[in-house]
C-alpha cells in the first residue's frame, strides 16, 4: 500500500493569486479533488489524503506536517502562476535530490504539459528547483507544479474550462502512479480493427426476414424428407436462424445438383 499527500495550495483566508475573475485556491482545490479521485477509481493499493479538501486556511508549516505524520510516498503541491509570465513549470527542492523526487518531477513535467498542450499553446518554463516551505520540510519525494498563470488572459481563459482543470488533475495522477509503479484497476482492451469488406463474409450468419427463414426452413425440411438432404439440422439452423452464409451456398449447390 502507497500513500500520496495532495496539498492544493492557499485556501481560506488565503486566496493566493487573485485575477480575471479567478481565485488560486479554488483553481488548486478542483485540480487536487480531479488527481485523488482518478487515482483511487484507476489505480490500485493506493491511499490519498490532501491537506484541505475544503475552502479553509492551513499554514504551511500545518501542511507539511501532515504529510509527515501521514508518512507518505509522494507529496505533490498544486498552484497557479502569478506575476505576468505564461505557461507551466515544476518544482523540486533546491539541492541534491532522490531519483523518486526527479522521476516524479520529470513523470509530471510530462504528463501535465502533453494534457495542457491539448487544449492550446501552453509555454514549457522548465522542470526548477525552490527553497519553497512545504519542500523543504516535508521528508518525503516532494514536487510543486505551477499551472499557468492566473493573470495572463490566455492562461486564464483556460484555467476557466472545467475540461482542462480535470485534464490537468488527471495528468497528475497519472505522473505519481508511473512513478510510484502502482498497477491500474484494468487495463483497457485494445479495440479490434474494423472488418474490411467481404472479410470474413462466409462466417456471417445470412441477414434474412422472419418470412425468408421460414421458407428457407421448409425447403431443407423437404429436402430432407425426401433424402437429397441427409440431415435435419440444417432445417433446425434455418428455424434457429444461425444458418451461416458457407452453409447456404453449400446447400444451395446440393439442392441445384439434384
Amino acid at each position: 500500500m502507497v500513500k500520496v499527500m495532495l496539498d492544493p495550495g492557499h485556501g481560506g483566508t488565503d486566496p493566493g493569486g487573485v485575477a480575471n475573475g479567478l481565485q488560486e485556491k479554488n483553481l488548486t482545490l478542483k485540480i487536487a479533488i480531479y488527481t485523488r479521485d482518478y487515482l483511487l477509481a484507476n489505480y490500485r493499493g493506493i491511499v490519498v489524503r490532501m491537506t484541505r479538501s475544503d475552502d479553509r486556511f492551513i499554514s504551511l508549516n500545518s501542511r507539511s506536517q501532515q504529510a509527515n505524520a501521514f508518512k507518505a510516498n509522494l507529496f505533490v503541491s498544486i498552484h497557479i502562476n502569478s506575476g505576468g509570465g505564461t505557461g507551466f513549470e515544476t518544482y523540486r527542492f533546491t539541492g541534491r535530490a532522490s531519483s523518486t523526487t526527479l522521476a516524479l518531477q520529470s513523470n509530471l513535467h510530462s504528463e501535465i504539459l502533453t494534457a495542457m498542450k491539448s487544449f492550446g499553446n501552453v509555454g514549457d518554463r522548465g522542470q526548477k528547483q525552490a527553497n519553497y516551505a512545504v519542500l523543504r520540510q516535508t521528508t518525503m519525494p516532494a514536487n510543486l507544479t505551477e499551472n499557468l498563470f492566473i493573470d495572463r488572459t490566455a492562461d486564464a481563459n483556460l484555467l476557466k474550462n472545467e475540461a482542462f482543470l480535470k485534464a490537468v488533475g488527471e495528468a497528475h495522477a497519472r505522473a505519481i502512479a508511473k512513478t510510484l509503479g502502482v498497477a491500474p484497476i484494468s487495463q483497457p482492451k485494445p479495440t479490434p480493427a474494423p472488418e474490411q469488406p467481404g472479410e470474413n463474409e462466409g462466417g456471417r450468419t445470412l441477414n434474412l426476414q422472419e418470412w425468408q427463414w421460414k421458407e428457407l426452413a421448409e425447403v431443407y425440411a423437404k429436402a430432407n424428407q425426401s433424402g437429397v438432404l441427409k440431415s435435419d439440422q440444417w432445417t433446425k439452423k434455418a428455424q434457429n436462424k444461425t444458418l451461416t452464409v458457407d452453409e447456404a451456398i453449400f446447400l444451395n449447390a446440393i439442392l441445384i445438383g439434384r
